[in-house]
Formats: C-alpha cells, sequence, structure tokens
C-alpha cells in the first residue's frame, strides 16, 4: 500500500469516527478555529507510526511539508503540533475503545511489559519525568535487558488473536498481582489467561467473585496438575501476546519512544497501540 492511499484511508476512518463521536468529547477552544482538525492531527500521528516508525516527530513533519505539502496544506508548526497531539490523548483512547468495540473479549490473555524512561544510574538526578509525582516512575526488572531499569510497567488485555483492547501504565516496582487486580476491577466477566507472577489465592478468589476467571499455571511446588496436551494449548495462546509485545516494541520501537513527561509516554503508547490495531485488523500499513 503505497503512502497516499494509506493516508486516505485512516483518514477517513478517523474523520468518521470524530464526526459520529469524537467531537462531542473535544472542549470548545477560545479563538479561532483552527484550520487543521483534530482528525488531521490524528491522522498524520498514526501516520509518522506506519511510515516513519523511527524517526522523532520533527523529522516526520518535516519530511511530509518537504514531500507531500499538498496532503495537509494547514499543517502546523511542530511546537503547536506537538502541543495539540497531546491535548488529545482522551481522543485517542475513545478511538482505540472504539476501534475493539467488536472484539470478542470473554477469553483474553493479560501480561505486562517493562518501560524504561531514564537510565537507573540517573534516576535520582534526571530531568525527565520530574513533574509527574501523580504517576511516579519505579525501579522494575526488564526482561528484554535482563538488569533492573527505571520506568513504567505497560499493562495488556489482549483477545486470544493478540488484539490490545485495554492499555495501562503504572510505576515499574508495582507487583503484578496488585495491577490484576486493578485492571480487571471493572471489566466484563470472563477469563483470564495470565503467568505464574499473577498468581495469588486471595486474587483469583476475590476476582471470581466478579465473574473474572484467572487462568494462571500451577507453580512447581503445587499439588495442582495441568495435563500436557492442556499445557501445549495454554502456552501455545500464551505467546500471542508475547508477540504482541515484540510487535509494539520492535517495530514500532516504543522502548525507543523519547517521551520527557509521563502525558507524552501515554500518547505514545496508545498512539501505537492503535497505528498496531490498524495494522493487524484494518490491514493499513501492510
Amino acid at each position: 500500500m503505497d503512502d497516499e492511499t494509506l493516508a486516505i484511508q485512516i483518514l477517513i476512518l478517523a474523520d468518521e469516527w470524530y464526526r459520529q463521536q469524537g467531537a462531542a468529547m473535544v472542549a470548545s477552544r477560545p479563538g479561532p478555529k483552527p484550520q487543521c482538525t483534530d482528525a488531521e492531527i490524528l491522522t498524520l500521528s498514526l501516520l509518522h507510526l506506519l511510515i516513519m516508525p523511527g524517526c522523532s516527530e520533527r523529522r516526520f513533519l518535516r519530511w511530509m511539508r518537504a514531500n507531500h505539502p499538498d496532503w495537509f496544506p494547514h499543517l502546523p508548526e511542530d511546537g503547536n503540533f506537538n502541543r495539540r497531539a497531546r491535548s488529545l490523548l482522551p481522543l485517542l483512547n475513545a478511538f482505540l475503545c472504539y476501534l475493539t468495540a467488536h472484539a470478542e473479549t470473554f477469553w483474553a490473555i493479560l501480561d505486562t511489559s517493562a518501560l524504561p524512561v531514564v537510565k537507573l544510574a540517573r534516576a535520582t538526578r534526571r530531568r525527565l519525568f520530574r513533574e509527574d509525582d501523580l504517576f511516579p516512575a519505579g525501579r522494575g526488572f526488564s526482561v528484554t535487558e535482563k538488569a533492573v531499569c527505571y520506568g513504567y510497567k505497560l499493562v495488556l488485555l489482549c483477545t486470544l488473536e493478540g488484539l490490545p483492547f485495554r492499555l495501562a501504565l503504572v510505576p515499574a516496582d508495582l507487583d503484578d498481582r496488585e495491577i490484576a487486580g486493578w485492571m480487571l476491577e471493572h471489566e466484563v466477566p470472563g477469563w483470564r489467561l495470565a503467568d505464574k507472577g499473577f498468581w495469588s489465592q486471595e486474587l483469583v478468589e476475590r476476582l471470581k467473585a466478579r465473574g473474572q476467571y484467572l487462568l494462571i499455571p500451577p507453580r512447581r511446588n503445587s499439588r495442582r496438575r495441568w495435563d500436557p496436551a492442556f499445557w501445549r494449548t495454554f502456552n501455545r495462546v500464551r505467546r500471542r501476546i508475547e508477540t504482541t509485545l515484540s510487535l509494539l516494541k520492535d517495530y514500532f520501537l516504543l522502548e525507543f519512544h523519547r517521551a520527557r513527561t509521563f502525558r507524552g509516554l501515554a500518547w505514545r503508547v496508545l498512539l501505537t497501540a492503535v497505528a498496531f490495531i490498524l495494522r493487524q485488523q484494518h490491514a493499513l500499513g501492510v
């Protein structure tokens, strides 16, 4: 698919949703109405990840102005574009919910993955993420780097096909069992496949009372035993969320997010998830 067709299809999808649902979510702004619409801002942000995921936002906008000035003739200058894009964070979250509204979520997969924000040695004297006292980062273990890192945990709830429909960012030092209790508290009833790090008898019973059934492998010292065929099926399905995390981090380069604040990081995470859904579900950017 060429870049122009991709831009047209994303703009049609985003603009149609914005006119039906998104416009009502945006607070009125003082001053003249911007010539570049919110749907165009979302489209440009998604094009950035689908066309040039490895470059900075500023470089992508410069490339757009040089190569396709007629696509978005009222493209804002870099700083204004950045501010407008980050202000649309709730809108982007609603767009993700819209794209996954018809997904089958009775069976889902739950997992977490570390998302570093600064080098561990600079955690106490960092300049970035200093103002985020309400959403503080923490020390956690990164499986990809096999080392302790400073940042957040990306929490994913995916369908059995690996499509993310719920996301969250929590401090990296937060326990997975606490994350599961918070993440699934208001979810619809269903079965959730998780790894051994989520195991807690109290958590399983508490979620069971709400219609949430955690399916977690037994520990080595447990008297419970699974049938080998069931084990193989469980592991094969569980690996789908690992594939999703790998695509988010390796193909869309989520670990190289360049975020300087928690809000910027949340925007990058949500944007990556939406771009992934468009690529997988709508075959855009393939």
